[in-house]
């Protein structure tokens, strides 16, 4: 009864917050692609090394559903989870109204509540995990085991559980004793996990074990961290009442573990196995801190370890202050600025735009009179947010759509010559930012139609050139590209490198990618800043720089480098050779040109 009581009630605190975006992050809709391709081939496709393979099987399955369902089924497995929480803490807290109010601060850690309403992986892991454990603490080895061996067919890591499971299986033994339960829970996992990846091995052999490395500076690695660790995790107010009771803990651990939830020394084991289970994935997340959501398996760890050793009182106001963080206050992981709106508020907003965009996409195009329409895309991303919502009519392309991930220059103006209209999208991280129509007309030259799907706010630009470009994005009018130009003319730039000859060469030397610059469009991109303070933000450790006129800027972009102008407008401006003579003025007796590169090319 408990079990299905809190699993019910957490899976409809979920249902507002479902709509139709997989989520905010880029491997959410990479999941769903991976679940479409295996729905339509019958092959198993990875989403993202090393792959979740009960996931993307699953999900294949459902995905014509769209994403309510797959959301939905999230949403369930992050019910289950809090069920399993719920049954655990009642056999380790004595006082069972303390375990129920542990149990909704579990379900409403902001990192939890937010990945139990997208497509996912985390929280069917997390489900998985905590299951094994309970089984653990009935001692049901081989159960255990199974569950373990799910729970990596879906997270990989989830494989570093067995030390605490096997921990929480052997206490009170020893010896032979220990190793007849811990054994077959050991096999049991193994063998689970080896048949979950049969068909990733299948499809891919050994080079799915693999993940993406990212180099961080120590600057930028700290900042990262103590965000993930904190507001990131448990939302600023969550993290206030982490904190504080860390504090309290330290300042009077007598007092604490003599008063804590769970009786002292009742339950020795179970601290040691949440201790492993907490350093497990804390050093995980700090090999790679890319997302901090890698550290969601820690959270009911912690909060099993804080019901023994924290003064009774503390734990009830941390859990409270939990419960409410996810709707109140967020921190921008990138400014700090604070909004009043929580984590999950936040995620739902963008979500909702992100969908608008969509649906505006889809109507343009599915409205458009050609019958052939290619759609240029900048991203996978993009190319996935307009072929894998297959529920909803109005967010499908229509038959004779054709989506590409960006072909060069001669892929583009073969379609052109064939008669094709060309939708250029550029997009801002998944979101669809603006559009660019272009075709033929009927005397031969070229005919352009823009649409601007997220207007870029020129008002809080903070810099005549941010403001210049941003409005220039709007309107594309002689006047606004003179503007730019003569904005351009006046700003003193700041390129990373020492020199620019020596900027190139470290850009094109033997396949090993300078930090500073990236392949753009087959062409060298070389990013450059209008402040001093934004190079070396950009560049971290490094501040040597170049300055540069905006006239030598032009310049190097006639002679066919693109220049990224990284400035506070969303995505980055490149200033391609295009734009360039797009901005001067035009010659006596123009040549129709195909300006199929008049979109930004994809940065790094």
């Amino acid at each position: 009864m408990l079990f299905v009581s809190v699993a019910l009630f957490v899976f409809l605190s979920r249902l507002p917050f479902i709509n139709e975006s997989y989520g905010l992050d880029a491997d959410a809709w990479g999941v769903a692609q991976a679940a479409k391709r295996i729905a339509e081939t019958g092959a198993y496709t990875i989403s993202r090394p090393p792959g979740s393979p009960l996931v993307e099987m699953t999900c294949s399955l459902l995905w014509r559903f769209g994403p309510r369902v797959m959301n939905g089924l999230t949403a369930a497995f992050s019910a289950i989870a809090a069920g399993f929480f719920a049954l655990i803490m009642r056999s380790l807290v004595p006082d069972r109204r303390v375990g129920l109010l542990a149990t909704l601060a579990f379900a409403c850690v902001p990192v939890i509540y937010v990945n139990s309403v997208g497509a996912l992986d985390y929280v069917w892991a997390l489900a998985f995990l905590l299951a094994a454990v309970h089984a653990a603490l009935d001692r049901r080895a081989v159960l255990a085991g199974l569950l373990i061996g799910a729970a990596t067919g879906c997270r990989i890591t989830s494989i570093g559980m067995l030390v605490p499971l096997g921990i929480l299986l052997a206490r009170g033994k020893n010896g032979p004793a220990a190793a007849r339960v811990v054994v077959p829970c050991v096999l049991a996992a193994l063998a689970t996990a080896v048949l979950a990846y049969a068909p990733v091995w299948r499809a891919y052999g050994g080079s799915f074990l693999s993940f993406s490395d990212q180099h961080f500076a120590f600057g930028e690695w700290t900042a990262t961290v103590l965000y993930g660790v904190t507001a990131g995790l448990w939302g600023p107010v969550g993290a206030a009442g982490i904190f504080g009771a860390t504090l309290h803990f330290l300042f009077h651990p007598r007092r604490s573990l003599t008063n804590s939830v769970v009786p002292a020394g009742s339950a020795k084991p179970v601290v040691v196995a949440a201790l492993a289970a907490i350093l497990f994935y804390v050093a995980a997340y700090l090999r790679l801190p890319v997302e901090y959501a890698y550290l969601i398996p820690a959270v009911p760890f912690v909060l099993i370890l804080f019901a023994h050793i924290l003064y009774r009182p503390v734990f009830v106001l941390a859990c409270a202050a939990l419960i409410v963080s996810p709707f109140v206050l967020r921190l921008d992981p990138f400014t700090m600025a604070p909004s009043l709106s929580g984590p999950v508020f936040h995620d739902l907003a963008v979500r909702r735009e992100q969908v608008r965009l969509i649906r505006a996409a889809c109507e343009r195009l599915n409205g458009w009179p050609d019958t052939q329409v290619a759609v240029i895309v900048e991203t996978p991303i993009l190319e996935q947010n307009l072929s894998v919502i297959a529920a909803d009519p109005g967010l499908r392309l229509r038959d004779g759509v054709e989506v590409l991930l960006g072909p060069d220059g001669l892929q583009r103006r073969q379609r052109l010559d064939a008669g094709l209209t060309l939708y250029l999208l550029r997009g801002d991280g998944v979101r669809i930012q603006r559009g660019c129509a272009v075709s033929r007309a009927s005397d031969g030259g070229v005919m352009m139609e823009f649409d601007t799907f997220a207007v870029t706010n020129a008002a809080t630009a903070v810099t005549a050139l941010d403001r210049a470009a941003a409005l220039l994005e709007m309107d594309v009018s002689e006047a606004r590209r003179k503007e730019l130009r003569d904005t351009l003319l006046n700003t003193t730039f700041f390129v990373p490198g020492p020199k620019i000859e020596s900027t190139v060469k470290r850009a094109s030397a033997d396949g090993s990618m300078a930090v500073l610059v990236g392949e753009s469009g087959g062409r060298l991109f070389i990013p450059a800043f209008d402040s001093l303070d934004r190079c070396r933000a950009w560049t971290r450790e490094l501040t040597e720089y170049t300055r540069f006129s905006g006239a030598e800027l032009l310049e190097l972009a006639d002679q066919g480098y693109d220049l990224g102008l990284n400035m506070k407008t969303p995505g980055e401006f490149v200033l391609t050779p295009e734009r360039v003579r797009e901005m001067l003025p035009p010659p006596s007796s123009p040549t129709p040109t195909v300006p199929v590169d008049f979109l930004p090319s994809p940065s790094r």
